[in-house]
């Protein structure tokens, strides 16, 4: 598929990473584009376990979007990354950093 591709072809970084993206609410992009939080954490565990060695994670447009919705489309997406990653209970917490959060963020930049 594209990973034996992209791997077999000479300008191909061999440590190249697949991250996969989402628009996190129905209307931060093309309203036909969006896809449910269940959706795409289904997609990204297939994925991750299907192409261990070049998938690389994902990715939200826009994290305003991500976070304002009833549904906290970055956290659903953290989980589902957490839970087909390599990183399990016999390695520890090895990947447990926390979803960041903008608005903090913003804060901070403007303190």
């Amino acid at each position: 598929m594209w990973d034996a591709a992209w791997r077999n072809s000479s300008f191909a970084n061999p440590n190249m990473k697949l991250y996969v993206g989402a628009t996190a609410g129905q209307n931060a992009g093309n309203p036909s584009s969006y896809v449910s939080p269940d959706f795409f954490a289904s997609e990204l565990q297939e994925l991750q376990g299907n192409y261990t060695d070049s998938f690389g994670g994902a990715m939200l447009w826009d994290m305003s979007w991500a976070y304002g919705a009833t549904l906290n489309y970055a956290t659903s997406t953290k989980q589902a990354l957490m839970r087909g990653s390599k990183c399990g209970s016999t390695q520890g917490n090895c990947c447990s950093s926390k979803v960041p959060n903008p608005s903090l963020s913003r804060r901070r930049r403007s303190s």
